[in-house]
């Protein structure tokens, strides 16, 4: 699961990671070999937006076939995207 908080930490399973470069040789890593290539996401509500996209994108290009949200547990499933 790749993190990243609103002071643009990253981690990876909880574990921080150094940098982008470090995140990206981890993600190949540990997808190599595998069946399925999922990768959850966990980003704090007020990370920086360009940064998650910029992990959703080096997710992608070191082998995530699909990318999962983790959604907060205390809050709820919205039935639609109006009002977000």
């Amino acid at each position: 699961m790749i993190g990243l908080t609103k002071d643009g930490a990253l981690t990876l399973n909880s574990n921080p990671v150094n940098s982008k470069d470090e995140m990206a040789d981890l993600i190949s890593s540990r997808l190599q070999g595998r069946e399925k290539k999922v990768v959850f996401i966990d980003f704090d509500d007020d990370a920086n937006y360009g940064e998650a996209v910029a992990l959703l994108d080096l997710a992608k290009r070191n082998g995530a076939a699909v990318l999962g949200i983790m959604k907060k547990k205390n809050r709820p499933t919205p039935d639609t995207l109006i009002g977000i």
